[in-house]
């Protein structure tokens, strides 16, 4: 096992596995009957297998710290791509993903639903009332700093949780990795890493076993397997049945106590399209936030082609009341009650009874 400083669990399995196959490429004897393409083709894949390992190389000798979701593009770069940059070029180009033209609108008369939302579970712990009263606590007492960010978050989640329709549960996972996903097999991208949040929501057995399986290994088997068999029709996908709903949240890493949350929708949108394509998922939603402001994201997958589209929410804002201590209930049940929707409609397109207007893929 590589031993070096800073060191990355994920990537020192992956550049140990790479190592030894290299090792195989590098000293296997080519069969004299072998074509001179076939060794140029081994010599090629031994090449790209060291700029790889020079990268891995570099990236292990580095300290450790929080890693964004990277992508090694075609020309298998020394420096891979980062998707903390706030460039949608870098998504059209690497990922052939495209921001659907503006954005999503809330849907119209809203109060009374949110108004409604607010009475459910009213005697659980996690209740409209005891939300509203932890919220306003957390304002008074705990500085708005980038690892406070949490203690908002985890409010939201936990409400959100008491408000799952009945016989059903909310699994939330902090620090979820992905696994390494290739989103363009023909260009040898490949996405890694790991989202903040991941909550997944399904019945009672099902729910049970995740809790078995938090990172959801063999449930992403069982996703590839029917996959595979649905697609050469040799039975029916069970998947459906199986697979809870996934929703991926994407926490903003601030620099200050309050950051623009549009600077981080490449890493947002990068990481919910690795999440669908290992899934399999045509849609996904997920959320970029810092605990006060949530922005929501969907993912549209393309049929035939690598790549996909995205719509996003405006900034939908936790606010204060007029001395600016607590905070307002209609904002905090709001917020939640999207938060919820969401969760449980995560492989579902934007449709009537959403909390955002249906829209237009194509404009």
């Amino acid at each position: 096992m590589a031993k070096k400083s800073g060191l990355n669990d994920e990537l020192t399995v992956a550049y140990d596995a790479l190592i030894a196959l290299r090792d195989t490429l590098t000293f296997e004897e080519v069969d004299e009957g072998a074509s001179v393409s076939e060794a140029g083709d081994e010599e090629r894949v031994v090449r790209s297998l060291e700029t790889v390992l020079l990268w891995m190389s570099k990236k292990l000798e580095q300290p450790q710290s929080e890693a964004p979701l990277v992508s090694l593009p075609s020309h298998l770069p020394t420096q891979p791509y980062n998707c903390l940059v706030a460039d949608p070029d870098l998504l059209r180009k690497s990922l052939h993903l495209a921001e659907c033209g503006g954005g999503m609108l809330a849907a119209k008369d809203d109060k009374p639903r949110v108004q409604a939302s607010g009475a459910v579970q009213p005697r659980h712990i996690w209740s409209s009332k005891n939300l509203h009263s932890h919220l306003t606590r957390l304002e008074q007492s705990v500085p708005q700093v980038e690892g406070s960010a949490r203690s908002w978050i985890d409010a939201f989640f936990f409400r959100a949780s008491a408000m799952v329709g009945e016989g059903k549960r909310m699994i939330l996972n902090i620090e979820h990795p992905i696994p390494h996903t290739t989103c363009r097999p023909t260009a040898m991208t490949i996405l890694a890493g790991q989202v903040d949040y991941s909550a997944f929501v399904a019945n009672d057995h099902i729910a049970r076993s995740i809790m078995d399986d938090a990172r959801m290994m063999s449930v992403c088997q069982l996703i590839k397997g029917e996959h595979a068999a649905a697609a050469q029709g040799t039975r029916e996908s069970t998947t459906a049945r199986l697979l809870p709903s996934g929703f991926f949240v994407v926490e903003a890493k601030p620099t200050d106590a309050r950051p623009r949350l549009m600077d981080h929708i490449s890493q947002a949108v990068s990481e919910l399209y690795a999440c669908a394509t290992l899934l399999h998922q045509k849609f996904l939603r997920g959320a970029l936030t810092n605990g006060h402001d949530w922005v929501f994201i969907i993912v549209r997958l393309n049929e035939d082609a690598p790549g996909g589209r995205f719509k996003r929410s405006g900034s939908l804002t936790l606010r204060l009341d007029k001395e600016g201590r607590a905070v307002t209930k209609y904002s905090a049940d709001r917020i939640a009650a999207i938060l919820s929707y969401w969760i449980e409609h995560s492989f579902e397109d934007v449709g009537a009874g959403d909390w955002f207007e249906p829209f237009s893929w194509e404009t």
